[in-house]
């Protein structure tokens, strides 16, 4: 993962309102909601696995939660050991989907476009966890925006469309002619790897 943008230590405090700056609640997990798209029952660090408005989501129905997964692309909160110590830190995912992580980080956004820049990000030594050495070599968010009315829209397919389906089918049942053994199908899917795909053309 790209961690981190913002910083929970390090900023001018002075420049910030204070309630800029104030910790977050935790939102580790949020009530079900219905229209909750499930797709995978055989998940293996969830019940279910499925999508909400194109967020990938885990899915517990008997206890009516859900929560965002940690797929390549998803955007969360950093914090501390203790839950409510989130503040202006954040991460991207941009590697293989970190699942552990999973109903312990407040997950609140998910890159539509622009991955191909994020994997140029520089790397740290791998012997301190990836972390930079040398703070020269951060690199800096030069501008962000809020989504506006006026904004660029983007479309997210959803678990229905017949291009997400055939894909699926695909991971489920090898259903195509480069698979030549198909011992163990059908098979369950991951979500992280099989998400929904993003347009700035309706889908």
């Amino acid at each position: 993962m790209a961690q981190a943008g913002g910083s929970n230590d390090t900023h001018d405090a002075s420049k910030f309102p204070p309630t800029l700056l104030k910790p977050i609640n935790a939102e580790f997990t949020q009530p079900l909601n219905s229209n909750v798209n499930v797709v995978e029952s055989k998940d293996m660090f969830a019940p279910n696995t499925g999508f909400l408005d194109g967020f990938p989501v885990g899915i517990d129905q008997s206890r009516k939660e859900m929560w965002g997964l940690h797929c390549p692309g998803v955007v969360a909160f950093a914090r501390n050991s203790e839950k409510d110590t989130a503040s202006t830190e954040f991460y991207i995912v941009i590697g293989q989907a970190p699942r552990h992580l999973d109903r312990n980080m407040s997950v609140v956004g998910r890159v539509l476009q622009g991955m191909d820049v994020l994997q140029k990000l520089p790397r740290g030594n791998l012997d301190r966890g990836g972390v930079l050495d040398d703070i020269t070599q951060e690199s800096k968010i030069k501008q962000a925006f809020v989504h506006a009315n006026n904004a660029t829209p983007y479309f997210l397919q959803t678990p229905h469309h017949e291009e997400y389906k055939k894909r699926a089918n695909t991971g489920r049942n090898l259903d195509n002619p480069f698979f030549h053994d198909n011992t163990y199908g059908p098979r369950p899917i991951d979500v992280c790897y099989y998400q929904t795909k993003t347009s700035n053309k309706a889908w």
